[in-house]
């Protein structure tokens, strides 16, 4: 059996998956509560209703801001940008290195 590293997707802590860590239904992964709860994470788990006496199984499960559309990762935002503005990623470069000269 192998091991996994990955980085954390708020912090950046590589974390290795044969420990403790935190993933959402989408593949995001985080090193702790505390980095996923600010991704929006949400854990929906199945539940025994002792009132009802009854057994209920969450259909949507686990879930954080960018699988529930509330959020996008930077590159889906400049892809976004790119199109509404009519341009180029390496026309952006262009004038990005123009102003930078100009400073």
């Amino acid at each position: 059996m192998s091991v996994r590293f990955f980085d954390c997707a708020v912090c950046g802590t590589s974390v290795c998956d044969a420990g403790d860590y935190v993933s959402c239904d989408c593949g995001r992964e985080w090193c702790d509560y505390e980095c996923a709860s600010v991704d929006g994470f949400e854990e929906q788990e199945d539940y025994y209703d002792e009132e009802d006496e009854e057994y209920y199984e969450c259909e949507e499960g686990s879930t954080c801001k960018y699988c529930r559309k509330e959020d996008f990762e930077d590159s889906e935002l400049l892809e976004f940008a790119i199109e509404m503005y009519g341009t180029t990623r390496e026309t952006l470069i262009q004038e990005y290195k123009e102003k930078l000269m100009d400073e």
